[in-house]
């Protein structure tokens, strides 16, 4: 019998894509907004070059549906969520990822349409953001709680 379980689960939004559990084997993911649709589209470039560099397993896109809207399916990957707090070989573990991750080159990542920035670039680019954050953001927020976002 076919199972499908839907993530996010009910009440709780998030900004990418949503995505559903199939027969506990299969994850399939469609983006909810164009911006989105972007973001898988450079996953589905991004990941196969980025998968053979990484220490951990990353989804391989099985599945690819391009039919007025982007969507892809790759095997369940097996494991548990990290905790807060790593033990020492977990630790360790994660240091090798990400130290493999930030040695994937950015002209690699960039040649697949991934925005990479040099430093003074990025900096240009957070600020942009956050000047986004602030002003659409905190007149939402009590007066009380505006002072203790404000990024320093």
């Amino acid at each position: 019998m076919t199972s499908i379980g839907a993530w996010p689960p009910a009440g709780l939004r998030r900004p990418g894509p949503i995505a559903f559990e199939l027969d506990n084997e299969w994850i399939i993911r469609f983006p909810r907004r164009p911006e989105v649709e972007q973001w898988v589209e450079r996953e589905i470039g991004l990941l196969p070059e980025l998968a053979p560099t990484l220490p951990v397993a990353v989804p391989h896109f099985d599945l690819v549906g391009r039919n007025g809207l982007v969507c892809v399916g790759h095997r369940k990957i097996i494991g548990s969520p990290a905790k807060a707090d790593l033990g020492e070989r977990t630790g360790e573990d994660l240091a090798r990822f990400l130290s493999a991750l930030h040695s994937f080159r950015s002209s690699g990542a960039s040649a697949l349409g991934i925005p990479c920035f040099d430093p003074a670039s990025w900096r240009e680019h957070f600020g942009s953001l956050c000047a986004e954050f602030r002003r659409r953001v905190f007149p939402l927020l009590p007066l009380n709680d505006r002072e203790p976002s404000e990024i320093r």
